[in-house]
């Protein structure tokens, strides 16, 4: 009989994979940390300011923030704790809201707070239930307003935690990630058993939906990590034992009512166990899941499939645990537990430069309107560094770039392409 159930699972296994739908991204490292080091947490701010929080293996340990303004083609440290005699506690997970605006929760309920960029950083402690790991969970809703979490507790704050309000859940439970949507609205993702609670504010009432998961067997037990595009639109990613020796299921469930039913979306029978732990978009149609062992699954249709990545070096590589943030439809950073900074390579819609324009393309750097004196061309075209095409127009003497955020761009006039600096 177990015999039976056994081949069951490997033909229901190669059944589930010969299935699913595949891409490749080429993905390939591009910042490695020192002494078999990990990354804890990594968020962008927008398409090219990005944090990571990256813990050294060392002797004394080194922990630090590091940061990018490029989309994560380099790297720069912009907090060391050990410069603040901290370096005996770590980062645990980051966000990183507004280019100026990041908090990094800690263990031992520190926390780290920066409100220009990273410049500099003030630390802090909340002073409430520890609980095994401290701080592991965060979620800002805006620079006033965030939450951050044990696995028991959490801490509302509506003054960027200058102060802040202690929330119990009705009763003991794990929890397994939050989202605070609104000013006033959170939402608390739970697990042994799945659950999903939200949490008014103003009015200091929890509400349930013990049932919004399908029913499953075994019973679903693991959701680890929750992401909203907006009030009403979320995913919830994690993992259910399969009942078929140490594999389980690696399960995506879509809500389209604030989490009051989730939707199975994806399932693949895997083997050994570790689950989905994070989910990323850059919009409502593209966004990218990841798991231990190099799992990475790409939506481009708001979550309705998802096509398994078949990279072979990341594949190959398997770390056990793995962080992600979506810049755009192919550009990807993944932050691993093996120290590894994963990432998909630049868009290809920019060509490569053929030859030096800047002598026609002035002011460089521009505030406002790009003066281009050049003839006989029919169009412009101004890229992000990340190959997204921002700006395409008949050709003018001038280009308004004045809505363009500060940073690096290229413009392509015919087939010739310069880069410049936007203040």
């Amino acid at each position: 009989m177990n015999l039976k159930k056994f081949l069951l699972g490997v033909l229901f296994l190669l059944l589930i994979i010969g299935t699913l739908h595949s891409e490749t991204h080429n993905w390939a490292i591009n910042y490695q940390l020192k002494y078999s080091s990990s990354f804890n947490g990594i968020s962008k701010s927008d398409s090219v300011n990005i944090m990571a929080c990256a813990d050294y293996n060392s002797y004394p340990p080194m922990r630090q923030i590091i940061k990018s303004t490029n989309g994560g083609l380099t790297w720069e440290m912009v907090y060391n704790f050990n410069d603040f005699n901290l370096g005996w506690f770590k980062a645990q997970n980051i966000s990183y809201l507004t280019n100026n605006f990041c908090i990094a929760s800690c263990d031992s309920n520190y926390f780290i707070k920066t409100t220009d960029g990273g410049v500099t950083w003030e630390e802090n402690r909340l002073k409430m239930d520890n609980f095994t790991n401290g701080l592991v969970l965060i979620s800002l809703f805006d620079s006033k307003y965030g939450a951050m979490g044990t696995y028991r507790n959490i801490a509302y704050s509506d003054d960027s935690f200058n102060t802040y309000k202690v929330l119990m859940l009705p009763r003991p439970l794990a929890i397994a990630d939050i989202k605070l949507i609104s000013p006033t609205v959170l939402y608390v993702l739970t697990a042994s058993p799945a659950s999903f609670f939200q949490y008014d504010v103003s009015t200091d009432i929890w509400t349930e939906y013990p049932e919004s998961f399908p029913s499953y067997e075994p019973e679903y037990k693991t959701p680890r990590y929750i992401f909203f595009s907006d009030s009403i639109n979320g995913f919830v990613v994690g993992n259910r034992r399969a009942g078929i020796g140490n594999a389980s299921y690696d399960m995506i469930h879509k809500t389209t009512d604030g989490g009051k039913t989730w939707i199975e979306k994806f399932n693949a029978l895997v083997g050994p166990r570790g689950g989905l732990t994070e989910v990323d978009f850059c919009d409502k149609e593209n966004g990218i899941a990841v798991g231990p062992q190099g799992k990475i699954y790409w939506t481009h249709d708001a979550g309705e499939t998802w096509s398994q990545d078949s990279t072979k070096e990341l594949i190959k590589a398997t770390p056990a645990v793995m962080h992600v943030t979506l810049l755009n439809r192919e550009t990807a950073l993944i932050a691993d537990f093996s120290g590894n900074m994963w990432r998909t390579p630049i868009g290809t819609d920019v060509p490569e430069i053929q030859m030096d324009v800047e002598s026609i393309i002035y002011p460089n750097p521009v505030s406002d309107y790009l003066n281009i004196n050049i003839s006989e061309i029919e169009k412009v075209e101004i890229y992000s560094v990340l190959g997204i095409k921002l700006i395409e127009s008949e050709y003018k003497n001038k280009i308004d770039v004045s809505g363009l955020a500060p940073g690096m761009y290229f413009v392509r006039v015919g087939d010739k392409v310069s880069k410049f600096v936007k203040l």
